[in-house]
C-alpha cells in the first residue's frame, strides 16, 4: 500500500440545503431571521470601531417580470474580499471572529451557516458590499444552489455596508409579501435597537418602532405593570392576570413572565417567547423557567445564554440552571409580595392556579407558610381551605389513595368528621411537610378501620337473632378470604363497608406482579410470600345494621339466596 495521503472532504451544498431545510430549522421563514440577524452583527462590529454610529436596516421588495424578490441592507462594518473568500464561501465559517473584534458573545451568529438557509427560499444569493476599511472597494458576490459563486464588481458603488439580494422560489414567495414580510420582520427583529424600514413601491414603515417595558424607565410600579400587561397582550394576545418582571445578571436575561388568566394543566410546560441579543430564537422554548412554573408564559431577551445550533433553543449547561434558578425566585418573590400586600389577589390567583402553586409549596416550606392557608383541599365536609380544615382542630387526618377516601368520605361526613383527600397532586407532600412548618399542627393517615373501630355494637338479643344470618353471610364470603361483621353506623344509607387487610392487599399486587413478570422473577416472587398466604385474612366486609336491606336480609329465614346478595354487597362495597 501506497504511504498515506491527505485528501480532502467534498462537500455536497445540495445535501447541506436539504440537511438545513429539515432538519435543522423548524420553518423556512428563519431566512429572515438569519438575513437580519447578519445586519445586527455587521452593525455591532461597525460600533465596536465607531462607538457613536447609528445603525440602521433597510428592507425592500422587490418585482422584476411577475419575479418577487427583496434586498435587505445594513450599514454596517461590510465585508472586504478576502473577508468573501473567507466567510461568505467558506461553509462552517463566521464572520464574527476575532479579528472584527474581541467579543465575540456580542454577536447573535457564532455558526456561519445562517447564509445557506437563504438557499431555502431562493436559487442564488447575490451580495453586495462596502468595507469599513480606508479605499475599500464595493464587491459583488453571486453565490448558487449548486455550490458556484462568482466574484465581481457591481454597476456602481454603494455606502458602507452590506445589501443582500433575493429572488423568491415560487412556492416562497407568499414569505415575500408585504404582510408576510412585516410580521417576520416584527417577530423576529421587533426588539432590535436600531431601525428596521420596509419599503415596497412607494410605502415605507419603521417595522420596530417601540422599545419593550423592560428596556423603559417608569415613574411607579403600577405604571410599569399597565405597560407589562400591554405588550403581554399585544405580543401574545391574551388578557394576563398579572404581569411579574424579571432579571437575571447571569444570563443578562430581562422580561416578564404572564401570569395565565385560565387554569393550566398540571404539570404542562408552557412555551416561551425568548429573544438572544434581542433576535428571536422562538416562541417555544421550554426550558427557561422552572417545571413547577406551569401556570406563566414569559417574553424574555438574554444577552448571554449559548444557543443551538439552529438558534432555536438553548443549551442545557450550568449557566441556564442558574439562570431557572434565579427567574423562578423572583416569581416565588412575586407571590409572597402579593401575600403581604395583596392578599385578595393572591386569593384569586390561588383559586385558578391552586394545582401549581401546590407543586411549588410542596418543595418550598416557606412558601407554604406564606400562602398555604389559602391553598383549597377535597374532604370529607366538601372543599375546604388549610385555614378551615384548622378550624376542626390542629390534629388533621388525612387518606393518600383516591380510592380509599371515597370509600371513607361519607362515614366521616356522617360523623362530622374531617378528613382530607391526599390523592391529587402534592396534597400528600403537603400534608406531610404541614407539622414542620405550623407549629401545634399533627397530621394523620387514616383509614377505614380507624372509624370502624367507633361503631356501635349489636345489643345481646340483636346477635343472637343475626347469628344464623352472619354464619351464612361467612360462607358464602369465604372464598374470597374476607369474614363478615355487622355493626351500626352512619350513613344509614350505607349497607357495607369494605376494611381490607393490608397483607391480603399486598399479595393481590404481587399475584399480579407474578402473572406478568417473567419465569425467574416470578418463582422468586412466589417463594417469597408463600408464608404470608397461610395466615389469617383480617379483611372485613362490615354489614351495616341501621340499614334497612341489611336489616331485611338478616330477619330472612335461611336459604333465601342470601348468600347471593351478600356477595353483590361485597362488589359494591369494593367498587366504593
Amino acid at each position: 500500500m501506497s504511504k498515506n495521503k491527505n485528501h480532502r472532504f467534498q462537500v455536497n451544498l445540495r445535501g447541506i440545503i436539504d440537511l438545513l431545510a429539515n432538519h435543522l430549522y423548524s420553518s423556512p421563514r428563519v431566512y429572515i431571521r438569519e438575513l437580519l440577524q447578519n445586519c445586527a452583527d455587521a452593525i455591532t462590529a461597525r460600533r465596536a470601531v465607531e462607538p457613536e454610529h447609528e445603525g440602521e436596516i433597510r428592507v425592500e421588495i422587490t418585482r422584476d417580470n411577475d419575479a418577487v424578490g427583496l434586498c435587505v441592507e445594513d450599514n454596517g462594518i461590510g465585508l472586504t474580499e478576502a473577508d468573501i473568500h473567507t466567510f461568505l464561501s467558506t461553509i462552517g465559517a463566521s464572520s464574527k471572529s476575532d479579528n472584527v473584534s474581541e467579543q465575540r458573545q456580542t454577536y447573535i451568529g457564532q455558526f456561519g451557516i445562517g447564509l445557506l438557509s437563504c438557499f431555502m427560499v431562493s436559487d442564488e444569493i447575490v451580495v453586495i458590499t462596502r468595507s469599513a476599511n480606508p479605499g475599500g472597494p464595493s464587491i459583488e458576490w453571486r453565490g448558487k444552489a449548486d455550490g458556484t459563486y462568482s466574484l465581481g464588481s457591481p454597476g456602481q458603488d454603494i455606502g458602507i455596508g452590506t445589501q443582500v439580494c433575493l429572488r423568491a422560489k415560487s412556492e416562497y414567495e407568499d414569505l415575500f409579501s408585504p404582510d408576510g414580510l412585516f410580521r417576520l420582520i416584527s417577530l423576529f427583529g421587533g426588539l432590535l435597537p436600531f431601525p428596521i424600514h420596509l419599503r415596497y413601491k412607494s410605502d415605507e414603515v419603521c417595522v420596530n418602532d417601540a422599545s419593550p417595558p423592560w428596556r423603559r424607565e417608569w415613574q411607579t410600579k403600577a405604571a410599569e405593570q399597565r405597560a407589562l400587561l400591554a405588550y403581554g397582550k399585544e405580543v401574545l394576545g391574551e388578557n394576563f392576570f398579572d404581569a411579574i418582571p424579571l432579571a437575571s445578571e447571569i444570563g443578562k436575561v430581562h422580561g416578564a413572565a404572564y401570569v395565565l388568566p385560565y387554569k393550566s394543566a398540571v404539570g404542562a410546560r408552557q412555551k416561551h417567547r425568548v429573544y438572544l441579543r434581542n433576535m428571536l430564537v422562538s416562541e417555544t422554548v421550554e426550558n427557561i423557567l422552572p417545571d413547577w412554573a406551569f401556570f406563566v408564559r414569559c417574553i424574555v431577551n438574554t444577552d448571554d445564554l449559548n444557543p443551538t445550533a439552529s438558534r432555536e433553543g438553548f443549551y442545557e449547561d450550568e449557566k441556564i440552571d442558574l439562570v431557572r434558578e434565579i427567574l423562578g425566585r423572583e416569581i416565588r418573590e412575586y407571590l409572597t409580595d402579593l401575600a403581604d400586600h395583596e392578599p385578595q389577589r393572591l386569593q384569586n390567583l390561588i383559586r385558578l392556579h391552586f394545582r401549581s402553586l401546590k407543586a411549588l409549596a410542596s418543595e418550598n416550606p416557606e412558601l407554604l407558610r406564606v400562602f398555604g392557608k389559602w391553598l383549597p383541599f377535597e374532604t370529607s365536609l366538601g372543599e375546604m381551605t388549610f385555614d378551615e380544615i384548622r378550624k376542626h382542630g390542629e390534629h388533621i387526618r388525612y387518606v393518600p389513595q383516591m380510592d380509599r377516601f371515597r370509600q371513607v368520605a361519607p362515614i366521616a361526613a356522617a360523623q362530622g368528621m374531617v378528613v382530607v383527600n391526599g390523592g391529587y397532586g402534592y396534597d400528600t407532600q403537603i400534608l406531610e411537610l404541614l407539622p414542620e412548618v405550623f407549629k401545634n399542627i399533627q397530621v394523620e393517615r387514616f383509614d377505614a378501620d380507624h372509624i370502624y373501630h367507633e361503631f356501635e355494637n349489636l345489643s345481646f338479643d340483636e346477635q343472637d337473632r343475626v347469628f344464623p344470618f352472619l354464619m351464612e353471610a361467612d360462607r358464602a364470603l369465604r372464598e374470597f378470604g374476607v369474614r363478615v361483621e355487622l355493626r351500626k353506623f352512619n350513613p344509614v344509607e350505607m349497607p357495607a363497608l369494605y376494611l381490607p387487610d393490608v397483607t391480603q392487599e399486598f399479595l393481590r399486587s404481587a399475584e399480579r406482579t407474578i402473572e406478568e413478570a417473567n419465569v425467574f422473577f416470578g418463582s422468586i416472587l412466589q417463594t417469597a410470600t408463600s408464608e404470608m398466604r397461610v395466615k389469617e385474612t383480617n379483611t372485613v366486609l362490615c354489614l351495616n345494621y341501621q340499614n334497612r336491606l341489611v336489616q331485611k336480609l338478616s330477619e330472612s329465614p335461611r336459604g333465601s339466596k342470601i348468600g347471593g346478595i351478600v356477595q353483590l354487597l361485597y362488589a359494591q362495597a369494593l367498587l366504593l
